[in-house]
């Protein structure tokens, strides 16, 4: 149902310049280095403990897991990379939601509005938010703390940003070349859908890959093998950083605006006493240009007359 009124509380308003490209930068960047270090402090101080393997054989790099999860200062810094990472990849994913709908709602048919149309910007959401809470999981809890949930969120990781890459790439060959109504923005360009291709591949080969090391490392315990499996690893991060990464490019333009939600009221709700406007407090996260009026202390959100109701996104209520 439309919003009838918002009043809010401004927190943080980053409409006026191109803070998205700041941000994707940072999200990715983040967890890049903080997998270098950890490889580099693990090599370094622990040197053969990091690099040891069942089979005793010759290894020059450590992998993932025994650069991140075994000692504390490495758990530590990627935990915390991850968490900060996965925090900002959220508004990241909201802003791809909005975006998605804006352009389907534009171009596809109207029949299609109540169906496809209208799921598709959810499952890409909601996949993004699957792959986060996956990754999360991995890497809080390390296979020595509890080997099922990291099993778990290892596989549920892979499957979720398989799919989310999927339909991403989907998306963007369905609305790479359609602007969005009043501007000149195209959401995905070619070059930066033939790089998420490549990146998509690279992805899928080196989990491939991966599997075909660590198979011959168990099987034969081989000299290197373990090490060009390290490899693979890295590049299974590394691809996966870079597909997210080129949300600095779809979204560099996108300004934010988020507020702290005062009064939120839908027309059409039940509340104990009967029939009524229901109050949510919250957070709504915008990225459509605001207009702000001040009223007796605090902000009146007043939306353009051009501006869809598609503008509210996304509300992370906390409360009632």
């Amino acid at each position: 149902p439309p919003v009838t009124a918002v009043r809010s509380r401004e927190l943080l308003n980053m409409s006026s310049g191109s803070w998205m490209r700041p941000l994707a930068l940072f999200a990715s960047a983040l967890p890049a280095a903080a997998l270098l270090a950890c490889v580099c402090i693990a090599v370094h101080y622990r040197g053969e403990g990091a690099l040891a393997t069942h089979c005793r054989n010759v290894n020059r790099l450590p992998s993932i897991s025994a650069a991140v999860g075994q000692r504390s200062l490495e758990k530590r810094i990627w935990s915390v990379s991850i968490a900060v990472s996965c925090a900002l990849r959220l508004l990241v994913a909201a802003a791809y939601r909005q975006e998605i709908a804006a352009r389907l709602s534009a171009t596809w048919r109207v029949s299609d509005s109540c169906g496809a149309a209208s799921l598709i910007p959810g499952a890409h959401f909601g996949l993004g938010c699957l792959e986060l809470a996956s990754l999360l999981g991995l890497s809080v809890i390390a296979s020595t703390d509890n080997y099922a949930v990291h099993r778990n969120c290892f596989i549920t990781f892979l499957l979720s940003s398989f799919a989310y890459m999927l339909l991403h790439l989907w998306v963007a060959s369905r609305i790479r070349s359609k602007f969005i109504a009043g501007t000149q923005r195209v959401l995905f360009t070619t070059r930066c859908f033939l790089a998420k291709l490549l990146l998509l591949s690279a992805y899928c080969a080196s989990i491939l890959l991966a599997v075909y090391f660590y198979a011959r490392h168990q099987a034969y315990c081989e000299d290197m093998m373990y090490t060009y499996f390290a490899v693979a690893e890295y590049a299974v991060v590394y691809a996966n950083i870079l597909f997210h990464f080129t949300a600095y490019y779809d979204l560099g333009s996108l300004p934010i605006c988020l507020v702290l939600t005062r009064e939120f009221k839908l027309p059409s709700c039940k509340t104990a006493s009967g029939p009524g406007n229901c109050r949510y407090w919250g957070f709504l996260w915008l990225s459509h240009s605001c207009q702000h009026q001040r009223r007796t202390g605090y902000d009146s959100l007043d939306f353009a007359a051009e501006q869809p109701v598609s503008a509210v996104t996304h509300s992370i209520f906390v409360g009632l």
